[in-house]
């Protein structure tokens, strides 16, 4: 699926995410940093407990990628 130009200015991609559900997506740095932007105003409307919760899930999921993008495995 394509997602185009319109659908982005209009504020409609992350509707249409919603409802496609994509196993892979790719997009043009502007996409990601809006995306990256929408993420952080909402973890930052979120309680003490929540942010920190976040925080470390982040941080886990980070080491484990940088773990697999380094040839270990997420299991040793």
């Amino acid at each position: 699926m394509t997602v185009t130009e319109r659908l982005y200015v209009e504020g409609t991609l992350a509707r249409t995410m919603r409802e496609v559900r994509p196993t892979a997506f790719l997009g043009v740095p502007s996409v990601w940093e809006t995306m990256q932007e929408r993420i952080t105003s909402t973890i930052n409307t979120q309680p003490l407990y929540r942010r920190l919760l976040i925080q470390w899930a982040r941080a886990v999921g980070l080491r484990g990628n940088m773990s697999l993008m380094n040839g270990f495995s997420l299991f040793d």
